[in-house]
């Protein structure tokens, strides 16, 4: 009967949809088109039961809402919604359904249901539509936090780190605990209070006072999430160490090509392996062979749920909180030299001039001959030194960087954007204390590996979407037009003129680019200023909708090549399996449900990439605060980068930010020039001033570190005027 209820609910006009139908008429309607089967099908009382039946199922499945009294619409005809709740610090945040997300105000209905994260959740749409209000919680899936242990009189209970738990109570029961030890908890009951949970310590991972502590706080407090479910550590138990007999089936035999990694020397996660072979036509033959993480864990397995959960893999203060255990992403699905492994192969066939010419998606089996570093493959590349451990490579390695930099200045001429960029890496010591920082440049061999993952995530896409399915694409949109329009009147108001305006800039890549060369040959504040045009730029994310790439000038981009510590990548790895399914019926149901989801899982990646980065961000901030505490009342030298009305960001020369505060009462900001007017006769500063600064103290609770300006450089050029570049339209 429920085939008959769904026709009839889907079919009704846009004015019933939201009244529904009474069961009176459902009957009615159903005989119908019974009828229409058999003319003499007469309803009988048990099949008014059965559609009875098949109504109560579907309201408890929500399916079916009933919108007034026994009026009965499908629930995506209704004002109401099912989804996922996702909050922030602040109390407000948004829900998320299979096709679209809704703001969740921090409105009665929080107040009432007091949500977090993770809730599957009813909501009332607002009139316009883009907001909703909480009704009722349906569901939550409160598996663990993490926390410090805390006492009030005899009775204890766990501080949660993650301040969007702040509405959730978690008790303790008994009394055998250590009053601020760090723990992991399962939350196994709830109480007959309102969000009140009893705990069951799953895990001591420190102490509050060990000096790692402090990172895995800051971390936490931010939401990340911590550990793995019960059921997942019990499905762990399941994942096979080795490959046996029968994973080797129906997959292509590359154990005998020259296929090797190349990754940082501390590298564990291993996702990737590349190969490079030269055809008989004259072509390459590229491959890009990836980790098969479905092969090892079931779609909604609860590994595969706590995957989506933790979103990515988030790295901070030298160690890692993995999207996938470790035995998964550092064991049977890293693509460690010397054994065989399981993967997602994307074989493309490139001409001479490095352009495509053909692709193909194939499951393979690959014995990674050796595990490289960039730092030796670099040494080989731009300096000549070779290990000899990678002496028979040297061939290969250098037709692979040919095939790169060929990729590279193909991408370059349709717009791709360059920024310069260097990263801080900090150097830690064995109590994970950050003793030594250093500058982590791109080299020969990171570009060759971008430019084949670039390569692999563009053909990836391309299969997907050629054969009909769904994909989660990473977007990037053209640049923030206001944003940009400021920025070029800053840089005529200081003499730095950029001849061609912010919508022709935005509707040519090349423009762009030769505005981002532009900036970065004005000397000593080129620094300030590349950071400034960064900030014009759009956020890349991830959806269902392709818009195309704006800043690696791809019509159709998505990321694959990551699928043990990114949700996209896994994601669309799993609706790549549906290419392998023989059975339709079987591949049509798979179909289905990722079309149903792929949204969902796109929203999900784009959040917990936005969580990863404001965890770097603020543990960068900690571990800057923690280096320079031995450094309180030294002097360095700096680059003002960046100037607000209440204060001023300096960057030393090995990269490490921090604030000078306290300017407000001596000078006047000027939004329009980024710059600071002394009140008195003093000094005026200027966005990419080089000044002599002083660490005046630190906070590592803040995350912090303040510095007082002592003054500007002698001989440096901080007085900015003429500084022109001629630049020719395109």
């Amino acid at each position: 009967m429920s085939r008959y209820i769904d026709l009839i609910l889907s079919r009704l006009s846009d004015k019933r949809k939201r009244r529904g139908l009474t069961i009176e008429i459902i009957y009615s309607l159903v005989e119908e088109m019974k009828r229409e089967e058999d003319p003499n099908y007469k309803l009988s009382d048990s099949d008014k039961e059965q559609i009875q039946s098949e109504l109560r199922k579907g309201i408890e499945e929500l399916k079916y809402v009933m919108v007034r009294n026994d009026h009965y619409t499908l629930m995506n005809n209704s004002k109401y919604r099912v989804g996922i709740y996702h909050g922030n610090s602040f109390g407000d945040g948004e829900v998320v359904t299979a096709d679209n997300t809704y703001r969740i105000p921090r409105s009665n209905g929080y107040k009432i249901w007091r949500p977090v994260e993770g809730d599957q959740v009813l909501i009332e749409l607002s009139p316009k539509g883009s907001q909703g209000v909480i009704k009722k919680i349906l569901k939550r899936d409160l598996f663990f936090t993490v926390g410090e242990i805390a006492r009030d009189g005899d009775s204890f209970f766990l501080k949660a780190y993650d301040k969007k738990l702040q509405a959730v109570t978690i008790c303790l029961p008994g009394d055998d605990y250590i009053e601020g030890d760090v723990v992991s908890v399962f939350l196994e009951e709830k109480t007959d209070s309102a969000n009140t949970y009893n705990g069951t310590i799953n895990e001591v991972i420190y102490h509050k006072d060990d000096p790692r502590e402090g990172v895995l706080e800051q971390a936490l407090s931010l939401g990340m999430p911590h550990g793995f479910s019960k059921e997942s550590i019990k499905q762990i138990e399941t994942i096979p160490y080795s490959l046996s007999e029968k994973d080797y089936e129906g997959r292509y035999d590359f154990r005998g090509s020259m296929i090797f990694s190349i990754d940082g020397a501390d590298t564990k996660d291993k996702d990737d392996c590349i190969s490079l072979e030269k055809l008989e036509n004259g072509n390459y033959l590229l491959g890009v062979h990836i980790a098969d993480t479905p092969a090892f864990v079931p779609t909604d397995s609860p590994i595969h749920k706590d995957a989506y959960t933790k979103g990515t893999s988030y790295y901070f203060g030298g160690g890692v909180e993995p999207q996938y255990p470790r035995e998964i992403s550092n064991r049977i699905c890293s693509l460690l030299d010397g054994v065989d492994r399981l993967t997602k192969s994307t074989l493309i066939e490139i001409n001479p001039n490095g352009f495509v010419v053909s692709k193909k998606l194939v499951k393979g089996v690959i014995h990674s001959k050796i595990g490289m570093t960039y730092d030796k493959v670099n040494d080989i590349l731009t300096r000549g030194i070779v290990d000899p451990e990678y002496r028979e490579f040297v061939p290969t390695l250098q037709e692979m960087n040919n095939l790169a930099i060929l990729l590279r200045n193909n991408r370059q001429s349709s717009g791709a954007l360059s920024f310069p960029r260097s990263e801080i890496k900090f150097i830690y010591d064995e109590k994970g204390y950050p003793v030594d920082v250093c500058l982590r440049e791109q080299g020969a061999a990171e570009k060759l590996i971008e430019e084949f993952m670039i390569a692999g995530n563009v053909a990836f896409a391309e299969i997907l979407t050629e054969n009909g399915l769904p994909c989660v694409y990473r977007v990037h949109e053209t640049p923030n037009l206001e944003h940009l329009t400021y920025f070029l009147k800053f840089l005529g108001n200081i003499g730095c003129s950029f001849p061609v305006g912010a919508e022709m800039i935005c509707n040519n890549r090349r423009l762009f680019q030769q505005l981002i060369n532009h900036v970065s040959n004005l000397g000593s504040i080129s620094k300030a200023f590349i950071l400034e045009l960064i900030r014009c730029m759009s956020h890349a994310q991830y959806s269902s909708k392709n818009i195309g790439h704006y800043g690696t000038a791809n019509y159709i981009y998505t990321h694959y090549t990551s699928p043990v510590r990114r949700l996209a990548d896994d994601t669309n790895s799993r609706i790549a399996e549906c290419l392998f399914i023989e059975d339709p019926v079987e591949r049509e149901k798979i179909i289905k449900y990722w079309k149903a989801n792929v949204n969902r899982y796109a929203s999900q990646a784009t959040e917990r990439e936005m969580l990863a980065e404001k965890v770097e961000r603020l543990v960068n901030g900690y571990d800057i605060a923690r280096y320079l505490a031995r450094h309180i009342d030294e002097e360095f030298e700096a680059t003002i980068v960046s100037i607000e009305p209440n204060f001023v960001v300096v960057q030393l020369d090995n990269m490490i930010e921090g604030y000078v505060y306290n300017l407000q009462n001596n000078y006047s900001f000027s939004p329009k020039n980024y710059s600071l007017t002394s009140l008195s006769k003093g000094e005026n500063y200027y966005l990419g001033d080089r000044v002599r600064v002083k660490l005046v103290g630190t906070n590592e609770k803040l995350c912090t570190s303040t510095f007082s300006i002592i003054e500007k450089v002698k001989g440096e050029n901080n007085v900015i005027s003429g500084a022109f570049t001629k630049v020719k339209k395109s």
